[in-house]
């Protein structure tokens, strides 16, 4: 008695396989199957662009944001001799 292997058909090519897969591409941050069975020649990775990227969360903000008040600015550049009357 001779037993039959049994085959499949791709999805994507029509070809005639042993094993067929099942294609998942990215969704989000997590993969989904698209609903195709392919052979192994045929099976695609999933596309990395695809994901949710990760973004880090906002910073704190500070806790008072408020500039210094004019009467007590320093001024750096402000000259260091005092000024003279001259007669």
């Amino acid at each position: 008695m001779r037993i039959e292997k049994r085959r499949y058909q791709c999805d994507r090519s029509g070809e005639i396989f042993e094993k067929l897969y099942k294609q998942f591409e990215w969704a989000g941050d997590s993969k989904i199957w698209t609903g195709l069975w392919v052979g192994q020649k045929y099976l695609d990775v999933p596309q990395e662009q695809l994901r949710t990227p990760i973004i880090k969360a906002d910073p704190f903000p500070l806790p008072n944001p408020k500039p210094p008040q004019a009467g007590a600015m320093i001024n750096p550049n402000a000259p260091t001799t005092t000024w003279e009357a001259v007669d």
